[in-house]
């Protein structure tokens, strides 16, 4: 847990964030930085799918995915949620699929009341070679 607690960062505008398991840095427009999560704990928490080949109205082959949470991962969440009822984080931020997956589960009614959110860029177009894409500070998808 304590572990968890050193990856928490505090926005400039006071929102303290952490990365879920990205295995990827995510720089802030106000110049604030989450670090990468190690390779390992990123494939231990990351969501599993089951893929179903479909076919569309004109044969065309589609993938159908279904999103499933393991046992890791649920219990990662409840790590995230705790520190969350602690006030020591606002906001958690995790991968479309894990938020996909909650929808399956959950209200978005009972999902604002946890911490799990995704990035929201200022641009998918304009990017800097040096910092990537630049998280909205303000803005998190849910």
């Amino acid at each position: 847990m304590k572990d968890l607690e050193k990856s928490i960062i505090e926005l400039k505008n006071g929102t303290k964030v952490a990365n879920f398991s990205s295995p990827h840095p995510m720089t802030f427009d106000d110049g604030s930085r989450i670090e990468k999560c190690d390779i390992k704990e990123s494939g231990l928490f990351k969501v599993h799918f089951r893929e179903k080949v479909v076919k569309d109205i004109r044969d065309i082959a589609g993938i159908e995915m279904d999103f499933m949470l393991s046992k890791p991962l649920m219990s990662r969440m409840n790590m995230w949620e705790q520190l969350f009822n602690e006030k020591k984080v606002d906001i958690v931020l995790c991968s479309l699929p894990l938020l996909t997956a909650l929808k399956k589960v959950l209200d978005v009614s009972e999902l604002r009341k946890m911490p799990f959110r995704g990035i929201r860029t200022n641009s998918r177009t304009n990017q800097s070679k040096s910092t990537g894409k630049m998280l909205l500070s303000d803005r998190f998808v849910i």
